[in-house]
C-alpha cells in the first residue's frame, strides 16, 4: 500500500490541484453545485381532488404578477374580488386568492393555479382586479370541497353574474360558454385552452371549472363582459310624526359611529345588526378586508352587535354562534325602543 502511494503521489497531487482549481473557479463565478442540482429536480403538478390541474406558460405568469402599469398603480377605482353571486344558480360564495406555483409537465416548466380547497372561489393571482382593464379570472371546484361551482354548467349566454368588493358591485353578462377537452390531452392543447385565462386588452370576467362531475375530463369556461347599471334614485324619507317601537338608523352607519358625538350608555346594549342588502356579507376574524372569512351573514338576517372599531368602520357581531367583524357600510343598526331617551309632554293649557 505504501509503495502504491509513493508511486501514485504525483497523480494524487495533480488530482488535488485540479480540485482546488475547480473550487476556486466555482467561487469566482458564484456557482453552487448543490443549488444547481436542486434546481434541476422536477416539481410535479399538484393533484387537487375534483380539478384537473390548470396551467399557463411561466412567461405570462411572471409578466402578469411582476409588472404593474402606471395606470393600474395610480387607479383608485379597482377592487379585489370578495364575493361572487349568481342568482340563477343560487350561488353566493366568498372569493379567496388562488395562488400559483411553478411545476414541470412533460419536460416543460409551467405555472399552476391552486384552487381554494373550501367553499370559496379562487381569484387567480396576477389576474385583473375588478373595474380594471384586463381579464379577471375566478376558478372553483364543482364536485369537491363544498362544490362552489357545482351548477356553473347550467348557465347560458345572457345570464348575469355579480362580483362584490366591500360595498361595490360589479355586474357582468355571459357572452361565451365553452366546454373544452382537457384532462387527457397533450400539454400543447391544455395551454391552448388556457389562453382564455391569459391577460386581455378589454375588461372581462372569466369563470373556470371542470366537467363533468364524474370524470373532470373537460374544462368549462364562461366569459362575461361588464354591464353598466344606472343607480336607482334614493327616495326622500317622510318624517314620522309619532313614536315607533323600533328606531332604525340606515346607511351610512360609518358617519354616525365616527361622528365623535357621545351616545347614551343604553345604546351600546342589545344592539341588533341587520343585513338589509341583497347579498350576503363576509364576517371576518379581524376588522380588516384582508382578514380570514369565518362566516357569511345572509341577506335579510339579524345578529347581535357588541362593539365597533374606533373609526366606526367595523362592527363586532355574533351570528349563528360565531363572533366576528362586518363592514359597517354593508349593514344597518336597529336600536331597541328602550334605548331612546324619554321626554315629558306638557299638558296643553285649556
Amino acid at each position: 500500500m505504501l509503495n502504491f502511494l509513493q508511486k501514485s503521489k504525483d497523480w494524487i497531487l495533480i488530482l488535488l490541484g485540479i480540485l482546488l482549481i475547480m473550487f476556486a473557479v466555482f467561487n469566482l463565478i458564484e456557482f453552487n453545485p448543490f443549488t444547481y442540482l436542486e434546481s434541476r429536480r422536477e416539481t410535479p403538478a399538484v393533484e387537487q381532488e375534483g380539478f384537473a390541474p390548470l396551467f399557463i406558460p411561466v412567461t405570462h405568469a411572471e409578466r402578469d404578477t411582476g409588472i404593474e402599469s402606471a395606470d393600474e398603480s395610480i387607479s383608485t377605482n379597482t377592487f379585489t374580488p370578495e364575493r361572487i353571486v349568481i342568482e340563477k344558480i343560487g350561488l353566493d360564495a366568498p372569493v379567496e386568492m388562488a395562488q400559483t406555483i411553478n411545476v414541470d409537465v412533460d419536460g416543460q416548466e409551467v405555472t399552476q393555479f391552486l384552487i381554494p380547497e373550501e367553499f370559496a372561489a379562487g381569484w387567480h393571482e396576477g389576474s385583473a382586479q375588478l373595474g380594471a382593464v384586463g381579464n379577471t379570472v375566478i376558478s372553483g371546484h364543482h364536485n369537491a370541497y363544498g362544490k362552489v361551482f357545482a351548477h356553473l354548467v347550467d348557465l347560458e349566454v345572457g345570464d348575469d353574474v355579480t362580483v362584490l368588493s366591500g360595498k361595490h358591485e360589479f355586474h357582468y353578462t355571459i357572452v361565451n360558454k365553452m366546454i373544452l377537452p382537457e384532462k387527457n390531452e397533450s400539454l400543447e392543447i391544455r395551454l391552448q385552452n388556457a389562453r382564455w385565462i391569459l391577460p386581455s386588452t378589454d375588461e372581462r370576467l372569466t369563470l373556470v371549472t371542470c366537467w363533468p362531475a364524474n370524470s373532470n375530463t373537460h374544462r368549462l369556461i364562461l366569459v362575461a363582459i361588464p354591464v353598466v347599471i344606472e343607480p336607482t334614485p334614493t327616495p326622500t324619507a317622510t318624517p314620522v310624526p309619532h313614536p315607533t317601537e323600533v328606531f332604525q338608523i340606515g346607511r351610512p352607519i360609518t358617519e354616525l359611529l365616527s361622528s365623535g358625538i357621545s351616545t347614551p350608555t343604553p345604546i351600546l346594549q342589545n344592539i341588533i345588526v341587520r343585513n338589509a342588502g341583497r347579498y350576503s356579507v363576509n364576517i371576518r376574524a379581524l376588522p380588516d378586508m384582508e382578514s380570514k372569512i369565518i362566516e357569511s351573514f345572509k341577506a335579510g338576517d339579524e345578529a347581535s352587535g357588541f362593539s365597533r372599531t374606533e373609526d366606526g368602520n367595523w362592527l363586532l357581531i355574533e351570528y349563528q354562534n360565531t363572533q366576528g367583524w362586518v363592514s359597517a357600510d354593508l349593514v344597518e343598526i336597529l336600536l331597541p325602543v328602550e334605548s331612546l331617551p324619554t321626554v315629558i309632554i306638557p299638558t296643553p293649557t285649556p
